[in-house]
Formats: structure tokens, C-alpha cells, sequence
């Protein structure tokens, strides 16, 4: 499995690690290797990480069977996988359990500054981080909420949609990004009442990124989670083959240990990571400044 084969490619394996390649031995050593897979991932010390972004998401395994999972990117650009916790749903006791994790295990923000985090806009993943780690920076995924708004418009006006939110994207800075966020609005007003709605929910989230003034050279990696779905791209093609899923055993802490740590392997630096210690100088400024992350005299007007 961890090799990326099933147990009938099992000869790509080392020799010296079976014991005959029937399938039953396989998978018994695949319970071994995952289970020290495990141990070490949600073992990591990570006070040695000097992380500047965390991301956050969830993934549902089946019915009733979820895993949350963090990784972060430091101020070189290269992620991390962080941890997970596998429960019910991404609920508010999971969300708080992985993080609190994450604190035991040492990650702190770079300089006793603050984090960015990048959300998709899960309430239990936010409170959770907000508990543990006070002054961090929440930046709402736009890819996700520019899905949210299109859902509630008519396919005519997808077009336009994404073409504003695309431009909002593009923002270089606060200032920029009211105006785009302007756009949106008036476009909207007259559409549909809900879609506006989903809109102004967010609140100072959707620009939170903008506000630090770093180079636009990193739109594209910090507002949106792409980073971690891609991780979760791969873990699907990894659990992929599991028919039945049993939440009474460790089934489940085998399987996304081992897609995470797959996933990892593939890992590249983020786009604009050249630019990675502007972000930082940006964080910790508005954390020395008690810079103010609430909406400004603008939004509250919208």
C-alpha cells in the first residue's frame, strides 16, 4: 500500500520484508508499517516548523466517518502535513482535539506572532482555532464561496459571477479588494437576496488576506484551499479501493496516516513563495501594532 500497489503487485516490495506474498501477509505487514506510520505522524514535534499558514479541511471516509486534517506552510513556502483526528463529522469536539494537537505538539506561530489560516468556511474549524490560537488571521476560501454564491443564481449569470470573484482575486491590497468586494455586491442586489446574503456572511474573512498589504504574488495560494484539497485529491485516490470501514479499529488512522503521508511526498513549494517573508514581516507588524482584522468603515456600510 505504501509503496503505491495493491497486494497483487506485492513483488515491488522488499524482498526481505515478506514473509511469502500471499495477500494475507501483506496485509499484515501493511497493519505493521501503518500502524508505525501513525505513531510518527501524529507524533511529529513541531516546534521546530516555522510555520506561517495553516489550512484546515475536512474529508468524509463514508457515512459517519471523518477525518479533519491540518498542514501548514512555512516561511520557505513548503507544507507540512500537521495531523488529523478521525470522527463522526467535523464537529466541534474533533476540531478542538486536533487543534489542541497541534498546541501540545509545539506549533507556535513564527516569533510568537500570528498564523494566517485559510478556511473553507466551517464554523467548528474556525472557533477551534480561534480557542487555541487567538490571533490568527482568518481568510475565507474564495474558491468556496464563490461556489456558495453561484449556487443560489441562474446559470446566466455564472459567467459574470466568476468573473468578478476572479477579480477580487487579482486584488492587490485592502483598498483594492473593498472596491472588488463593491463589485460583487451591486451585482448581486438585484439578483438574488440569498446569494448577497452568503455573500456579506463572511464578513471581513473574505479580505482578512488583503489587509496584511503583501505582494499579489501569493493571491493564489492563500485564498483558497487548494493546497490542502489537493492533498486530499490524492488521499481519495489512496482510500479509493476501501470497501467497508470500520470505525471500531484503527481501519481508518491506518488509511489517511498512510494517504497523507503519500500526499506529502508530492509536495511543492507554494507559487510566490519568494515572497513568503514579506507575509511574515506583514504578521508580525499587525501583531506588535494590535492591528485590527474587523471590518472596516466600508464593509460595515455594505
Amino acid at each position: 500500500m505504501l509503496c503505491g500497489v495493491s497486494t497483487r503487485s506485492a513483488q515491488g516490495l522488499h524482498e526481505s520484508e515478506l514473509k511469502g506474498l500471499s495477500k494475507s501477509a501483506v496485509s499484515r505487514l501493511w497493519a505493521r508499517k501503518a500502524k508505525t506510520l501513525i505513531d510518527e505522524m501524529l507524533g511529529r514535534d513541531l516546534s521546530e516548523l516555522d510555520i506561517l499558514v495553516v489550512m484546515l479541511d475536512g474529508i468524509y471516509l463514508c457515512d459517519g466517518l471523518c477525518s479533519v486534517a491540518a498542514i501548514g506552510i512555512d516561511r520557505s513556502g513548503t507544507k507540512h502535513v500537521l495531523g488529523f483526528r478521525i470522527g463522526s463529522s467535523e464537529n466541534a469536539e474533533v476540531c478542538r482535539d486536533l487543534v489542541g494537537d497541534l498546541h501540545s505538539r509545539g506549533l507556535r506561530p513564527v516569533g510568537q506572532s500570528r498564523f494566517l489560516a485559510v478556511l473553507d468556511g466551517s464554523k467548528a474549524l474556525r472557533s477551534a482555532l480561534l480557542e487555541g490560537y487567538q490571533n490568527t488571521v482568518t481568510q475565507r476560501c474564495l474558491v468556496h464561496k464563490e461556489r456558495n454564491v453561484r449556487g443560489y443564481l441562474s446559470k446566466r449569470h455564472w459567467a459574470d459571477i466568476s468573473r468578478l470573484f476572479t477579480q477580487l482575486r487579482k486584488s492587490e491590497g485592502k483598498k483594492d479588494a473593498l472596491e472588488r468586494l463593491a463589485d460583487i455586491e451591486v451585482f448581486l442586489q438585484d439578483k438574488n437576496g440569498e446569494a448577497l446574503k452568503s455573500l456579506k456572511e463572511a464578513g471581513a474573512d473574505l479580505i482578512a488576506f488583503f489587509a496584511l498589504e503583501v505582494p499579489s504574488s501569493l493571491n493564489r495560494s492563500l485564498l483558497s484551499t487548494n493546497a490542502i484539497e489537493n492533498a486530499f485529491l490524492n488521499l481519495r485516490r489512496h482510500i479509493g479501493r476501501v470497501c467497508r470501514w470500520r470505525s471500531n479499529t484503527d481501519q481508518a488512522n491506518r488509511w489517511v496516516a498512510s494517504g497523507l503521508f503519500l500526499s506529502e511526498k508530492t509536495f511543492h513549494r507554494i507559487p510566490g513563495c519568494d515572497d513568503m517573508d514579506k507575509l511574515e514581516a506583514a504578521l508580525a507588524n499587525s501583531s506588535k501594532n494590535g492591528y485590527s482584522l474587523e471590518p472596516s468603515p466600508e464593509m460595515i456600510n455594505q
